[in-house]
Protein backbone atom coordinates (compact mmCIF):
# COMPACT_ATOMS: atom_id res chain seq x y z
CA UNK A 1 0.00 0.00 0.00
CA UNK A 2 2.55 2.22 1.49
CA UNK A 3 4.46 1.42 -2.40
CA UNK A 4 1.27 2.15 -4.53
CA UNK A 5 0.82 5.70 -2.68
CA UNK A 6 4.15 6.62 -2.42
CA UNK A 7 4.24 6.38 -6.63
CA UNK A 8 1.52 8.67 -6.81
CA UNK A 9 3.02 10.70 -5.25
CA UNK A 10 6.29 11.22 -7.17
CA UNK A 11 3.74 10.51 -10.28
CA UNK A 12 2.10 14.02 -9.29
CA UNK A 13 5.67 15.30 -8.02
CA UNK A 14 7.12 14.63 -11.44
CA UNK A 15 4.39 16.60 -12.89
CA UNK A 16 5.55 19.41 -11.00
CA UNK A 17 8.27 19.63 -11.40
CA UNK A 18 10.68 16.94 -9.86
CA UNK A 19 14.04 16.38 -11.12
CA UNK A 20 14.05 20.31 -12.63
CA UNK A 21 15.67 23.13 -11.19
CA UNK A 22 13.82 25.53 -9.16
CA UNK A 23 14.15 28.43 -11.56
CA UNK A 24 12.68 26.43 -14.39
CA UNK A 25 9.31 26.35 -12.39
CA UNK A 26 6.19 28.51 -12.14
CA UNK A 27 5.10 29.72 -8.77
CA UNK A 28 2.05 27.49 -9.14
CA UNK A 29 4.31 24.44 -9.87
CA UNK A 30 6.69 25.42 -7.04
CA UNK A 31 3.96 25.41 -4.54
CA UNK A 32 2.43 22.37 -5.58
CA UNK A 33 5.77 20.16 -5.78
CA UNK A 34 6.55 21.31 -1.80
CA UNK A 35 3.25 20.11 -0.94
CA UNK A 36 3.05 16.92 -2.46
CA UNK A 37 6.63 16.53 -1.06
CA UNK A 38 5.76 17.46 2.57
CA UNK A 39 2.93 14.96 2.38
CA UNK A 40 5.51 12.31 0.50
CA UNK A 41 7.86 12.52 3.71
CA UNK A 42 4.87 11.69 5.56
CA UNK A 43 3.89 8.62 3.38
CA UNK A 44 7.68 7.67 4.17
CA UNK A 45 7.53 7.74 7.94
CA UNK A 46 4.75 5.69 8.00
CA UNK A 47 5.50 3.06 4.99
CA UNK A 48 9.40 2.57 6.86
CA UNK A 49 7.82 1.91 10.25
CA UNK A 50 5.28 0.06 9.18
CA UNK A 51 7.68 -2.49 7.46
CA UNK A 52 9.58 -2.61 10.35
CA UNK A 53 6.85 -3.35 12.64
CA UNK A 54 5.51 -5.94 10.27
CA UNK A 55 8.75 -7.96 10.21
CA UNK A 56 8.83 -7.55 14.33
CA UNK A 57 5.05 -9.50 14.79
CA UNK A 58 5.46 -11.95 11.92
CA UNK A 59 8.56 -12.90 13.84
CA UNK A 60 6.98 -12.84 17.04
CA UNK A 61 4.48 -15.62 15.64
CA UNK A 62 6.97 -18.17 15.56
CA UNK A 63 6.93 -19.77 18.43
CA UNK A 64 10.19 -18.69 20.71
CA UNK A 65 11.09 -18.38 24.26
CA UNK A 66 10.46 -15.28 25.89
CA UNK A 67 13.89 -14.02 25.48
CA UNK A 68 13.48 -13.45 21.41
CA UNK A 69 9.95 -12.22 21.95
CA UNK A 70 10.83 -9.08 24.24
CA UNK A 71 13.44 -7.79 22.18
CA UNK A 72 10.86 -7.49 19.20
CA UNK A 73 8.31 -6.17 21.30
CA UNK A 74 10.69 -3.47 22.63
CA UNK A 75 11.84 -3.14 18.56
CA UNK A 76 8.03 -2.07 17.95
CA UNK A 77 7.48 0.22 20.76
CA UNK A 78 10.81 2.20 20.03
CA UNK A 79 9.49 2.45 16.17
CA UNK A 80 6.17 3.26 16.87
CA UNK A 81 7.41 6.06 19.49
CA UNK A 82 10.08 7.23 17.58
CA UNK A 83 8.40 7.99 14.13
CA UNK A 84 5.46 9.40 15.73
CA UNK A 85 7.43 11.80 17.54
CA UNK A 86 9.54 12.62 14.07
CA UNK A 87 5.60 12.35 11.93
CA UNK A 88 4.27 15.56 14.61
CA UNK A 89 8.07 17.46 14.57
CA UNK A 90 7.62 17.08 10.44
CA UNK A 91 3.77 17.66 10.43
CA UNK A 92 4.17 21.15 13.05
CA UNK A 93 7.07 22.51 11.49
CA UNK A 94 5.20 25.73 10.26
CA UNK A 95 2.55 27.89 11.36
CA UNK A 96 0.21 27.97 10.04
CA UNK A 97 1.10 24.13 8.55
CA UNK A 98 0.53 25.61 4.85
CA UNK A 99 3.23 27.76 4.94
CA UNK A 100 5.59 24.92 4.28
CA UNK A 101 4.47 25.04 0.78
CA UNK A 102 3.29 28.65 0.33
CA UNK A 103 6.41 30.84 -0.07
CA UNK A 104 4.45 34.13 0.46
CA UNK A 105 2.86 32.67 3.62
CA UNK A 106 6.59 31.29 4.66
CA UNK A 107 8.19 35.08 5.17
CA UNK A 108 4.83 35.97 7.97
CA UNK A 109 4.85 32.65 9.36
CA UNK A 110 6.82 30.53 12.57
CA UNK A 111 8.78 27.34 10.64
CA UNK A 112 11.30 25.68 11.93
CA UNK A 113 14.74 26.51 10.56
CA UNK A 114 16.57 24.39 8.09
CA UNK A 115 19.25 23.07 10.56
CA UNK A 116 16.39 22.45 13.04
CA UNK A 117 14.68 20.15 10.72
CA UNK A 118 18.01 18.23 9.97
CA UNK A 119 18.82 18.03 13.79
CA UNK A 120 15.02 16.31 14.30
CA UNK A 121 15.95 14.19 11.38
CA UNK A 122 19.16 13.19 13.13
CA UNK A 123 17.79 13.50 16.77
CA UNK A 124 17.36 9.81 16.61
CA UNK A 125 21.36 9.25 15.91
CA UNK A 126 23.15 11.28 18.11
CA UNK A 127 22.52 13.13 21.43
CA UNK A 128 25.67 15.65 21.80
CA UNK A 129 24.88 19.55 21.29
CA UNK A 130 27.81 20.63 19.08
CA UNK A 131 25.52 21.88 15.85
CA UNK A 132 29.30 21.92 13.79
CA UNK A 133 29.17 18.38 13.31
CA UNK A 134 26.35 17.89 10.81
CA UNK A 135 27.96 15.50 8.44
CA UNK A 136 29.10 13.14 11.43
CA UNK A 137 25.16 13.10 12.65
CA UNK A 138 24.27 12.13 9.32
CA UNK A 139 26.48 9.27 8.88
CA UNK A 140 25.61 8.45 12.72
CA UNK A 141 22.08 8.28 11.15
CA UNK A 142 22.82 5.90 8.22
CA UNK A 143 24.93 3.83 10.14
CA UNK A 144 21.83 3.53 12.98
CA UNK A 145 19.37 2.93 10.16
CA UNK A 146 21.73 0.52 8.37
CA UNK A 147 22.51 -1.52 11.87
CA UNK A 148 18.56 -1.52 12.64
CA UNK A 149 18.09 -3.04 9.32
CA UNK A 150 20.54 -5.67 9.50
CA UNK A 151 19.75 -6.55 13.13
CA UNK A 152 15.51 -7.01 11.97
CA UNK A 153 16.79 -8.72 8.68
CA UNK A 154 19.31 -11.06 10.74
CA UNK A 155 17.12 -11.90 13.56
CA UNK A 156 14.97 -14.70 11.85
CA UNK A 157 18.36 -16.25 12.24
CA UNK A 158 18.28 -16.62 16.36
CA UNK A 159 14.61 -17.82 15.94
CA UNK A 160 15.47 -20.23 13.32
CA UNK A 161 18.39 -21.98 14.85
CA UNK A 162 16.05 -23.47 17.85
CA UNK A 163 13.46 -24.43 15.41
CA UNK A 164 13.15 -28.79 15.09
CA UNK A 165 13.49 -28.90 11.32
CA UNK A 166 16.41 -30.45 8.71
CA UNK A 167 19.15 -28.44 8.26
CA UNK A 168 18.53 -27.62 4.70
CA UNK A 169 15.00 -25.64 5.85
CA UNK A 170 16.66 -23.85 8.30
CA UNK A 171 19.14 -22.94 5.67
CA UNK A 172 16.58 -21.81 3.00
CA UNK A 173 14.55 -19.67 5.68
CA UNK A 174 17.53 -18.03 6.86
CA UNK A 175 18.69 -17.03 3.48
CA UNK A 176 15.17 -15.73 2.18
CA UNK A 177 14.51 -13.90 5.54
CA UNK A 178 17.70 -12.72 5.65
CA UNK A 179 17.23 -11.13 2.23
CA UNK A 180 16.92 -7.87 3.87
CA UNK A 181 20.52 -7.25 4.72
CA UNK A 182 20.85 -6.67 0.73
Amino acid sequence: MGTIIGAGLVGVEVHYGFGRPAYYLTDHELREFLKYTYGEWIQTFASLMWTKISICLFLMRIPVSKAYIRPLQAGVVILVVSNVILTLLWVLQCTPISAVWDLDLKERSKCFSRGQLLRIIFAQASKTRNECDMAAKLILSKVFSAVSDFVFAAFPILILRKLQMKLRTKIGLAALMGLGVM
